[in-house]
């Protein structure tokens, strides 16, 4: 079974204006009801190390 199958295809123009729509008008608002500063919204960062449990206890 392919993908194409299963999804329809997105268009890309209404999904960047969709989103445009949405960061200009809607996510202040929904920042101030979550009482959330919008540097609340960051991407993770990794520094590419493993990190083990600390023995202590």
């Amino acid at each position: 079974m392919e993908l194409s199958n299963l999804f329809t295809v997105a268009d890309e123009h209404e999904t960047a204006k969709k989103t445009r729509n949405f960061l200009k008008n809607d996510l202040e608002g929904l920042l101030r009801l979550a009482n959330k500063d919008a540097n609340f919204l960051r991407s993770p960062s990794f520094d590419g190390m493993p990190q083990s449990a600390s023995g202590k206890t």
